[in-house]
């Protein structure tokens, strides 16, 4: 996609649904902080919807009693994703990440 974008060509959505999830947020984060997004098209949608569904999952697992050292540092992750392309202040995720801490 970096490529189209540098050889001047469009992106469309279908060239965006050829993406995984993990590439999706990539491209969606450099296209916010480069400030592309005005110009290019972009799967903010369907980030946005991924990633708080990935941190309520987390969240659910670790309030069951999952004390998985890999799922507080996925949700650290998600949340520092969060705040990078503006969903939630870096307050807001610092807050979030220490009450999953307090669960550990």
């Amino acid at each position: 996609m970096l490529l189209k974008i540098i050889d001047g060509e469009k992106i469309t959505k279908s060239n965006l649904n050829l993406l995984s999830s993990s590439e999706r947020h990539i491209y969606d984060k450099l296209m916010l902080l480069s400030g592309l997004h005005k110009t290019y098209e972009n799967t903010f949608d369907k980030t946005t919807q991924d990633l708080k569904q990935r941190i309520e999952t987390i969240r659910g697992e670790i309030e069951a009693g999952n004390n998985n050292p890999e799922l507080l540092r996925e949700g650290h992750t998600v949340l520092w994703n969060m705040a990078a392309i503006g969903m939630i202040t870096g307050m807001a995720a610092k807050k979030h990440y220490n009450e999953l801490k307090s669960y550990f």
